[in-house]
């Protein structure tokens, strides 16, 4: 992971960005890095670390209450001062979600995925450049899959049975099969690969180099780059809509979002956003893509049908990390410097309640099934599971 640069300003470090008075920009060969940025007095995790709680244990403590506030703030917020500001919400959620708990699965967790086939967690530290193989029903940790090279995003492929990692300082993605919590294969792709995602129903894995402005393609049956695209300044996020078949990218210096024809391998729309956009998601259900604005503390949300940015929703500060329900239509936001989670009614494009994340909220990922959500906290050492 790359050092950041400070502004002459009061600077928050955020996963892998730098807010400085709201006027800061992430220096092209840098991201904001989580744990290892900063001195920390927690020892590496280490073999003969203590058992990790399981959940039903964890479920038996009291349920963390959503943080409401009455009034809604339409402004944003220059953030004159180093203290994060929280966000606006207009009213309580009917049903609010509900923090079940914290286990600490990793030393630095940047990375997290969902096998809901196998119920398997996949959570990247990059403290000691493993992924750990964690089981849903208990959040014990099963297997530690050793994955040198800068580890940072990760995908499952669960119908195919393999994990995609993406190794940032070796230019690589490993493969490991899902089966046997080995890894198979290692691939070369562009500098500094960063995000990943895969297309299931065709078992394409795109890879956003954040160092070489290009997304990669995988072929995930042979194993090979079948396409570099060219697309915005430092592409840092991916997520893929396998219903329409569109793969859209977060340019963080560029402020746009690039989509992408995956039966082309052709970028087909370049879409402005808000300032410094570092996560997405999407929903296929609606066709919706949602997209996280570190420095704006916004939340873009954007029609596929037509490319167009239909709403811009204010969810607190550092949004980096999101993940899209499609049975509910809910986003869940990990706001970095808030140290929240934000939670969006993707119907109404509002915000309708925050949970607190602790140290860091770097990455989320959601298993539909089980209605579980898992926010890897980077400086916590820990993951916060909610339920929805």
């Amino acid at each position: 992971m790359r050092q950041l640069r400070r502004g002459v300003f009061v600077s928050v470090v955020a996963l892998g960005l730098i807010v400085v008075g709201g006027l800061s920009r992430l220096a092209p060969d840098s991201r904001p890095l989580p744990k290892t940025a900063r001195p920390s007095t927690v020892a590496p995790r280490s073999t003969t670390d203590e058992v990790r709680s399981s959940l039903a244990t964890a479920i038996s403590t009291p349920a963390i209450l959503p943080t409401v506030i009455p009034t809604v703030s339409q402004t944003r917020s220059t953030r004159p001062s180093p203290e994060p500001t929280a966000a606006k919400i207009p009213e309580p959620l009917g049903t609010p979600a509900r923090i079940l708990a914290s286990p600490r699965l990793a030393y630095t967790p940047v990375g997290v995925a969902v096998d809901p086939h196998r119920q398997r967690l996949y959570v990247v530290d990059a403290g000691n450049e493993t992924v750990d193989v964690v089981d849903e029903s208990t959040t014990t940790v099963l297997d530690t899959i050793p994955v040198r090279g800068g580890p940072v995003g990760v995908a499952v492929d669960g119908t195919a049975g393999r994990v995609y990692v993406a190794l940032s300082h070796r230019n690589r993605v490993a493969i490991v099969d899902a089966t046997t919590d080995q890894l198979v294969n290692e691939v070369a792709v562009g500098t500094s690969p960063e995000g990943v995602a895969v297309d299931p129903s065709t078992q394409r894995v795109f890879v956003a180099n954040v160092g070489g402005n290009t997304v990669s393609v995988i072929d995930g049956t042979t194993g090979r780059v079948v396409a570099d695209i060219p697309v915005g300044q430092r592409p840092q996020a991916i997520a893929v809509n396998p219903t329409t078949g569109r793969v859209y990218v977060a340019n963080v210096l560029s402020n746009t979002v690039s989509a992408i024809d995956e039966a082309t391998n052709q970028v087909v729309a370049t879409i402005q956003v808000g300032d410094q956009p570092d996560g997405v998601a999407v929903n296929p259900r609606l066709d919706r893509i949602y997209v996280g604005n570190y420095l704006g503390g916004t939340v873009s949300a954007i029609d596929g049908a037509t490319n167009q940015v239909t709403a811009t929703i204010p969810v607190g500060d550092g949004p980096f990390g999101l993940a899209a329900d499609v049975r509910t239509g809910r986003v869940y936001v990990a706001n970095y410097v808030a140290n929240q989670v934000a939670i969006l009614d993707g119907a109404t494009d509002r915000l309708v309640q925050t949970l607190p994340s602790p140290g860091g909220p770097y990455a989320v990922a959601l298993d539909p099934s089980l209605g579980r959500i898992y926010v890897a906290n980077s400086d916590g050492h820990d993951v916060t599971v909610i339920a929805r």
